[in-house]
């Protein structure tokens, strides 16, 4: 992960704070210039130049972007599937995760399993044991802001579900992204790959994972 990478992804989670911070889930109708909201502000996200006011502005985006519940399901799923950058991506992934069901849940880690381009992401950050941590390490700093989010439950369940799935690559997704939100299941999860999982990468992240632990 680049630091441009890991910059961005801090103005990411700062703007997803301040999703649920304003909105508190609140619903809505799906708005007329939400498919203007989502490419302005996917665009914030991929870009490579970020200051304070673009932040600011990324936070009142995502506050109405993230306020319509069911109406926007459809629309983040489609955008999901066609998704062609990282914050494409991460913007309608994340409403899916938060507002989705089970289904929506089963549906990303499907696409995680098939696009041959998040394959191809997913590849990038943590692909080997040497990218993964050294991922992980670029981005330690994003820990305060991951914790300051008041609702995790729908990452969690999709997270959970990417533990269990038979792909390799999306298994070690869950286990890099479940990182950052470190609980005892995850630690009973991390414990039990090291033991059962087929894959030797992901084994040998896990064990270096408890290691680290102490």
């Amino acid at each position: 992960m680049s630091m441009m990478m890991t910059y961005r992804l801090k103005i990411w989670f700062c703007a997803v704070a301040a999703v649920f911070l304003v909105t508190d889930f609140a619903c809505a109708a799906l708005p007329k210039d939400y498919p203007g909201l989502f490419y302005e502000l996917s665009g914030l996200i991929d870009s490579n130049d970020l200051g304070l006011v673009e932040l600011i502005r990324g936070g009142w985006l995502a506050a109405r972007y993230f306020a319509p519940a069911e109406d926007g399901l459809d629309f983040n799923q489609a955008r999901f599937t066609m998704s062609r950058t990282a914050g494409e991506a991460g913007l309608s992934g994340l409403f899916l995760a938060e507002r989705g069901t089970a289904a929506h849940h089963q549906f990303v880690c499907k696409t995680l399993e098939t696009d041959r381009m998040k394959r191809n992401w997913m590849g990038r950050i943590f692909g080997t044991e040497g990218a993964f941590f050294q991922s992980l390490e670029n981005g330690e700093d994003l820990r305060p802001l991951i914790s300051a989010l008041p609702s995790t439950t729908g990452l969690r369940t999709l997270l959970q579900r990417l533990h269990r799935s038979p792909d390799v690559l999306v298994r070690r997704a869950g286990l890099f992204w479940g990182y950052w939100l470190a609980d005892g299941d995850y630690w009973k999860m991390v414990r039990e790959m090291t033991k059962k999982d087929l894959d030797v990468v992901n084994r040998a992240c896990a064990m270096r994972l408890l290691k680290s632990k102490g």
